[in-house]
């Protein structure tokens, strides 16, 4: 097998720890809002994720008020459905709510800084290739205070095409220098990193620390769980 010479990460959910911060600002909405008081984090967290796949647009997402108008959304259907219209007023105070109790709790995977560390360490380059725009991606990498062990950062909405499309995973590779028999891909999501990955010719890695359903047992991928200790991360890589 070649020598590993660049590793890709997923950012959300892989390197930034979306859960945690998504579960922070719904645990505020419930301490602010009456009418959510009674809802589980379980519930909301469906309810999300299933208005995020309704309202994701076809197209690739270039524009950070994208986001926010399907954060917007989101929480208005989410409220919708525990028997309250929001007003304009209202639906401001919701938002202002999410948004700075998610933004204020940015913080990094446990264990992703060092084993970015020692990635590094080993002479080996790092990339974040994501599907959300360039700006507010960055600013994650910085809250998380690992963009110093990041050498580049591909996101979807500045390249104009998205994973698990093989030309996002192209692009990476060139900007970076590798090619696929040297490129690593780590990610939690199957279909968009894992799948796309292996369809681009890299190595694909799933981080999988929530136990998830292996979607294809007889699929060639490791599975990790966590990124502690990093030297049985990078023993599992071969590094």
């Amino acid at each position: 097998m070649p020598r590993t010479k660049a590793i890709f990460f997923d950012l959300d959910d892989t390197l930034f720890d979306y859960t945690n911060s998504r579960h922070t600002a719904f645990r505020a909405l419930r301490r602010k809002f009456i009418e959510l008081s009674g809802a589980s984090i379980e519930d909301m967290d469906s309810r999300w994720t299933k208005y995020w796949y309704e309202l994701l647009p076809s197209g690739v997402i270039r524009d950070s008020s994208v986001i926010m108008h399907m954060r917007r959304e989101r929480l208005r259907l989410i409220f919708r459905d525990y028997g309250t219209m929001l007003n304009e007023q209202e639906m401001e105070h919701v938002m202002r709510t999410y948004t700075e109790n998610y933004d204020t709790s940015i913080s990094q995977v446990p264990g992703a800084g060092n084993l970015l560390k020692e990635i590094k360490a080993s002479g080996i380059s790092v990339g974040v290739i994501t599907n959300n725009p360039l700006e507010g991606q960055k600013k994650k990498l910085k809250k998380c205070g690992i963009e110093d062990y990041v050498d580049i950062l591909v996101c979807s909405g500045e390249v104009g095409c998205s994973k698990p499309d093989p030309r996002i995973f192209g692009l990476s590779m060139d900007r970076i220098g590798t090619n696929p028999e040297e490129s690593v891909m780590i990610g939690d999501s199957w279909e968009y990193d894992v799948v796309g990955a292996m369809n681009s010719g890299l190595r694909a890695v799933w981080f999988n620390r929530f136990n998830l359903n292996r979607p294809e047992i007889s699929a060639d991928v490791i599975e990790i769980k966590s990124y502690i200790p990093p030297e049985t991360v990078l023993e599992k890589l071969g590094i």
